[in-house]
């Protein structure tokens, strides 16, 4: 089945193509291992997850050339698109789950500051799609939800932006 090919032959094949494909092959591979109990899938999550860290920078980003939709600028810019980090915090937080690994929680925290230093927008509270700073502002209630639920379950009551992250959901519910 899927799992059996994402821990097999997808995975002997993988590279950091995109950080929503990664997000999305840990979702599943996190699901197969917590609810199937399948240490073939943890031991698959494990490989990935040493992928994703080996290749996140200093500023929390996997940053890429930005192409196409995600900049239209020449020369073009380089950074994320917001949903596509989203969906690889949203994959890391499910393995995290089944892990307790502490590297993987610091993961998440850099990608969110990563993604609040890049993306959002304190004058709408919105936030941009890519790091092109050229492309839209879109008003809260759309795909940040990505990025806020997994930010919010890493967040210690100490750090300094929590209430700023808190605040952001908050507008994200208000604009449902």
């Amino acid at each position: 089945g899927l799992l059996d090919d994402l821990a097999g032959p997808v995975l002997d094949k993988t590279y950091f193509s995109n950080a929503r494909n990664m997000g999305w092959h840990l979702i599943h591979l996190s699901a197969g291992a917590r609810v199937l109990r399948d240490p073939r899938y943890l031991a698959a999550a494990d490989r990935l997850v040493a992928m994703i860290l080996e290749r996140q920078r200093l500023d929390g980003s996997w940053r890429r050339v930005l192409r196409g939709d995600h900049c239209g600028c020449y020369p073009p810019h380089t950074g994320n698109a917001g949903f596509m980090i989203g969906v690889l915090m949203e994959g890391l937080g499910s393995y995290l789950q089944i892990s307790g690994d502490p590297r993987v929680e610091e993961s998440i925290r850099r990608a969110g500051r990563f993604l609040w230093r890049d993306l959002h927008d304190p004058e709408t509270g919105g936030w941009r799609y890519t790091s092109c700073p050229n492309t839209p502002v879109h008003k809260p209630g759309g795909a940040e939800i990505h990025y806020l639920v997994p930010m919010l379950n890493v967040l210690r009551p100490e750090d300094a932006d929590t209430a700023a992250w808190w605040e952001a959901f908050d507008r994200y519910r208000k604009a449902l």
